[in-house]
């Protein structure tokens, strides 16, 4: 008799996870995802607002408190679909400096 064990689902990474800093002001950019990849985990360690495009994408907005709003330092991250080839702008509302953001590319 067969033993099957149910499996967590799961996605495959792409790329090791790349931190960038937060400097209190303005907004951080990633670098543009890869060929490959169409979902991204995004983890920060301060309460901030993402949106995903591309650099002359309109939907790339630098005022803080605009886009998806993603809470601190969520033990999962967030989870978001992207077009290869889109970047992820992070900004807070916070001006505190010296902390960091997450993004791995999954698919």
């Amino acid at each position: 008799m067969a033993n099957f064990q149910l499996k967590q689902s799961s996605s495959r990474i792409n790329s090791p996870g790349t931190s960038y800093p937060w400097a209190g002001t303005g907004a951080s950019v990633s670098t543009a995802v890869g060929t490959e990849t169409f979902q991204v985990r995004v983890i920060a360690q301060l309460a901030g607002y993402i949106t995903i495009g591309t650099s002359s994408d309109q939907t790339i907005a630098t005022t803080a408190g605009v886009g998806t709003y993603i809470a601190a330092q969520t033990g999962a991250g967030d989870y978001f679909t992207i077009t290869p080839g889109q970047k992820v702008l992070y900004s807070s509302t916070t001006t505190s400096s010296a902390n960091f953001w997450n993004m791995t590319e999954v698919s």
